[in-house]
């Protein structure tokens, strides 16, 4: 499943005319809302 998400997330920024440096940063950032709890503990 997060392997079929990293695909989909490196076609979209392969698209894209996003600079090399953010695309990693959009892919750590999308990997970091995958692994992480969205709102953390109080």
């Amino acid at each position: 499943m997060i392997f079929g998400m990293l695909c989909e997330a490196t076609a979209l920024l392969a698209d894209s005319d996003e600079p090399a440096q953010e695309a990693e940063t959009i892919v750590l950032y999308m990997l970091s809302g995958l692994l992480l709890p969205a709102d953390p503990p109080a």
